[in-house]
């Protein structure tokens, strides 16, 4: 007669599908991402060279607001 539900179980994902997405997503996630203490040395070095915040944020590609925090404890406020 007719297959319940329970009676066939869903076709397995091929391998190859489940590796590409894989290697799709550790590409993704770690393409473009800096260690936040690299980038707050970076940051530093631009300050002490006397370089806007602006500048800075653009070149560096974050906010003004994490350099302006950065400077101000630079400052040691």
């Amino acid at each position: 007669m007719g297959a319940g539900l329970g009676d066939i179980p869903p076709p397995p994902w091929p391998v190859t599908g489940v590796l590409f997405w894989l290697r799709a997503a550790e590409a993704y996630f770690s393409s473009g991402f800096e260690n936040t203490s690299t980038k707050a040395a970076r940051i530093r070095a631009m300050l002490g060279q006397g370089m806007k915040q602006s500048s800075i944020a653009k070149s560096v590609g974050t906010s003004r607001q994490l350099v302006n925090r950065i400077a101000n404890e630079k400052r040691g406020k």
